[in-house]
């Protein structure tokens, strides 16, 4: 229980963060801020491995990483935005790559580090291949278009203090009222929706492959195989989907519909088959088809949010995916404990997939509507405007200003 409350804050620390990196990022610098989440992220980790208390786990692996998360992930992804127009949606999917080829090295370096040298000797040595991040911040360039980084002289260290309270006020404020008008727009809703479901189902494809393989008796080496095979999927499905949605293609609603709901009904058959090449057939469809969430989530909010506004609309999606998260992956564990298989934790997942791409179809249909309304209603006032009945209705209007 404290394993599960421990990384829940985790995540809602992650999330909780990502506006504030955001605001901090542009206000001051991406690399300042990349390279503070850095340090936060490999201290968080060495302490863990050096704590022999589960409480103090919640100050060192759910604050400090998961803050560190939070100010690393949002900023070193949004500053690619800013360096890229036409190919955005490539680069993008180029960047989310990495997370790719993570699944790919990552699971045998946990096994060789936790092997060689137990868990507390593990998150030691994780925590140093993670201080490398502080490293790679060093090489990014604040945009130009955010003008010149703060300069902190004499004259600016004595107003910092009212300066950062009357900024944080204001920006505080803006939020808010940017916040409420984007949560009433019903095609946000229900893709955030959407997002919180397959988010859900994408995440607890891979916590649940593990226990559920082995309790089929399948090998630790062929479990960690599996789970490396899913990094390939991964890394082929956020190239490929940035590529094809710039290329246009196809729109990215319709590689989300049907990458979910295709995903959804392998996992509803995925626990009739004991073969290890299903396994890892498997796992290569769990990365490929919906490994591309996130890249999708920012093509598919900024046509309907706005891009100005898609950095709230984002931070505004996590907050409830991440609150769907407390209900969505205990719920999934406790169909093990309930049925003493993970049979019905695949169904779970697959039926939630599929209401996901049915959510975004809803959404899509909405927003074909909303848009079609708003064309007609364009179109009469054009075509009342270029009638002759128009003018005399025109000229009252100018002498009654007159």
């Amino acid at each position: 229980m404290i394993c599960i409350v421990i990384g829940l804050v985790h995540d809602i620390s992650v999330h909780d963060k990502g506006a504030l990196s955001g605001f901090l990022s542009t206000t001051f610098s991406f690399r300042g801020v990349t390279f503070v989440g850095g340090l936060l992220i490999g201290s968080g980790l060495c302490f863990s491995g050096l704590t022999s208390r589960p409480e103090m786990l919640f100050l060192t692996y759910s604050l400090l990483t998961g803050t560190g998360i939070g100010l690393c992930i949002p900023s070193s992804l949004s500053i690619v935005n800013f360096y890229f127009n036409k190919k955005r949606a490539l680069a993008s999917g180029i960047v989310t790559s990495a997370g790719g080829v993570s699944a790919l090295i990552f699971p045998a370096l946990y096994r060789w580090f936790f092997d060689s040298y137990g868990i507390r000797g593990g998150l030691v040595l994780l925590g140093g291949v993670v201080l490398n991040v502080c490293v790679g911040s060093l090489l990014l360039r604040q945009p130009a278009q955010l003008g010149k980084r703060t300069q902190f002289d004499n004259e600016h260290t004595k107003s910092f203090l009212n300066s950062c309270w009357t900024e944080t006020s204001k920006y505080l404020s803006i939020l808010r009222n940017t916040f409420k008008q984007i949560i009433q727009n019903p095609c946000f809703r229900l893709y955030t929706a959407a997002f919180s479901f397959a988010l859900v189902g994408y995440t607890a494809n891979f916590t649940v492959i593990p226990p559920h393989l082995r309790s089929r008796g399948i090998s630790d080496n062929d479990i960690v195989t599996t789970i490396m095979i899913s990094g390939i999927g991964e890394l082929i499905s956020r190239i490929g989907v940035g590529y094809i949605v710039d290329k246009k293609y196809v729109k990215a609603e319709t590689v989300f519909i049907a990458n979910m709901g295709i995903s959804g009904i392998l996992s509803i058959v995925f626990p009739f088959f004991d073969e290890v090449s299903v396994n890892y057939t498997y796992s290569l469809l769990a990365g490929l088809l919906p490994g591309a969430i996130n890249l999708l989530m920012m093509l598919m909010l900024s046509p309907v949010i706005g891009v100005e506004q898609l950095p709230s609309a984002l931070s505004l999606s996590y907050l409830f995916i991440h609150t769907f998260y407390l209900i969505g992956m205990p719920f999934i564990g406790y169909m093990d404990d309930l049925t003493g298989n993970w049979n019905v934790s695949f169904y779970s997942i697959g039926v939630i997939l599929i209401l996901s791409a049915i959510l975004v179809l809803i959404g899509t249909l909405t927003y074909n509507v909303e848009q079609k309304s708003q064309d007609i209603n364009e179109e009469v006032a054009l075509e009342f405007l270029q009638s002759p009945e128009s003018k005399p209705m025109l000229t009252v209007s100018k002498i009654s200003r007159v």
